[in-house]
């Protein structure tokens, strides 16, 4: 929720749609009402499916072709941000399927505390370059976001090695 707190601070509200726990079927409203240019989606992978939350609560783990699908329909997109862990895998069929976008997603295993350190960085970015009128620089935003990052303490690599012990 931190995160979200943050997002909801540094972009600028007529530029911000928010689906909190979201499920697929939500995606795909927002992308037909909202156009978006950049789509963010906070939240947890598993079996290189992203975790979607049904009213009901429980999980739905909708296959790639399904989320890139919806992505398909939104003329004005740009660019995406996975905020999950292990999200490169579809990181790479989303371009391989939309080569026009931008991706930014986790290879690994991806620490909560070091994912949200991130994501403030690279959306205080995202919202300054809005609040200004400027067209979104993603890769200004995502080298905010390590910046951030590093700031915070945090290192590149996978996580998994250092906090499973063999």
């Amino acid at each position: 929720m931190q995160e979200l707190k943050f997002l909801l601070r540094s972009v600028p509200a007529t530029d911000l749609a928010c689906e909190p726990a979201a499920a697929l079927h939500d995606v795909a409203t927002a992308i037909e009402r909202c156009k978006p240019r950049l789509v963010l989606f906070s939240g947890h992978s598993f079996a290189g499916s992203l975790a979607f939350e049904l009213p009901s609560g429980r999980i739905e783990l909708p296959p790639a072709h399904l989320f890139i699908d919806q992505l398909r329909k939104a003329d004005q997109l740009q660019h995406v941000f996975l905020n999950g862990c292990n999200t490169g895998e579809l990181g790479h069929q989303i371009v391989a399927t939309l080569p026009h976008l931008t991706v930014i997603c986790w290879r690994s295993v991806a620490e909560d505390a070091a994912a949200r350190s991130f994501a403030l960085g690279f959306y205080d970015a995202v919202g300054a370059f809005l609040a200004t009128g400027e067209e979104v620089q993603v890769e200004i935003a995502f080298w905010a976001g390590l910046e951030r990052f590093a700031a915070d303490g945090f290192r590149l690599g996978d996580p998994a090695v250092f906090l499973h012990p063999p």
